[in-house]
Order: structure tokens, then sequence, then C-alpha cells
């Protein structure tokens, strides 16, 4: 009787410390798993962002591939035959708005809410093969003539619709609010230096 109080004594001490093994590897595994979760939500929060800021909200033509570059910047993302666009930012008020350069809709380039991001639209200018200093789809922005064209909002040399100072918050999304007062600042400074420069009678 006593021998077989010690085999079964001896068989639980055997199986409480088979017990403690596999508790420690399966702490160990689950912090390997914990580890594991945490890189693959770190790499799928990265690649969201990354996401978001070329974001293209358009869809390509069906036949996009099949589309020499030369042709695809003369059609829209239907396919059809688009009017060639100069630079198309009508931003002043003067007359009706022209065609957004971006998404080919009524209102000034630098007010476009479907491209409200500069990554967005400089990725459109290059899709479309178009000037990223004026906007043409006649030449590229090496053989631009308006290269040393002012920003009205920084007075830099870039496209209005491509200025840092419109685009905020940390989305760096474009606010119309910001761009109108940047705008009117701008034109308040500029009649400041006029009025300074005309001699007084």
């Amino acid at each position: 009787m006593m021998n077989q109080m010690l085999t079964i004594i001896k068989q639980q001490t055997e199986i409480t410390s088979l017990i403690k093994g596999m508790n420690s590897k399966t702490d160990q595994m689950r912090v390997k798993l914990q580890d594991c979760r945490d890189v693959i939500n770190k790499k799928g929060q990265s690649l969201q962002k990354l996401q978001e800021s070329a974001l293209i909200t358009s869809p390509l033509p069906p036949n996009f591939a099949t589309i020499s570059s030369r042709k695809r910047a003369h059609t829209s993302n239907d396919g059809t035959e688009r009017k060639q666009l100069a630079h198309a930012t009508n931003d002043t008020g003067r007359g009706p708005p022209r065609t957004c350069i971006f998404c080919s809709r009524r209102h000034a380039s630098t007010q476009c809410n479907r491209y409200n991001k500069r990554t967005s639209r400089l990725l459109r200018l290059d899709t479309e093969n178009m000037c990223t200093y004026c906007g043409s789809k006649e030449h590229r922005h090496i053989n631009c003539q308006h290269k040393f064209r002012q920003c009205k909002y920084c007075t830099q040399s870039h496209m209005s619709a491509l200025c840092d100072l419109i685009f905020v918050g940390p989305r760096n999304e474009f606010c119309a609010t910001t761009a109108e007062a940047l705008a009117g600042n701008k034109s308040q400074q500029m009649h400041g230096k006029l009025n300074a420069v005309q001699p007084s009678r």
C-alpha cells in the first residue's frame, strides 16, 4: 500500500512539473503571438496611411493598359475624348469657374475636394501626363514657359493648387477657408505695397 502511495505521489509531482513546463511554454507562445499581432497591426496602419496619402478616387478606364501614354493624356477616365485644358485655376471670382484640372468638374483647381491632398494632386498630374507648373497636357514641366509663375498664396514658383499652405491638419487635407484667408491676406499685402510705392501729391 505504501508503495502505491509513493507511486501516486511521484506521478502527481511529474504531472505537476509537466503542467508547469507547458504553462511556461504557453506563456512564451502567447507573448510571441502578441508580438506578431502588434507587428501586423503596425504594418496595416502604415499601409492604410500610405493608401490615404496617395488616394485617387476616380477609376481607371477599362482599356487603360492598352492605351498609349500619349493618347491616354487626351482621354478621360471613361475612355471618351477630352478637351485639352491649359492652366485651369480660376480662383479670382471673375466670371464662371473653369474646369478643374484634377477632376474635370466646374470649379477652380485649388478648390478641388475630390483630390484634396497635395500627394493625390501630384499623382493625378503625373498619371495624366500634365505639367506640374501650369497643368497643361501639351508639355511636361521641363518645357514649361510658366516655370517662374508665382503661387498666389506663398509667391514661390509652383501652381497655386499645389501650395503647401492650403493643406492643413494632421491628414494634410485641403482647407477652403485657409486658402481664402491666405488669398485675401496676400491681396491686402500687395495693395499696401502699391500704396507705399505711389508718391503722395
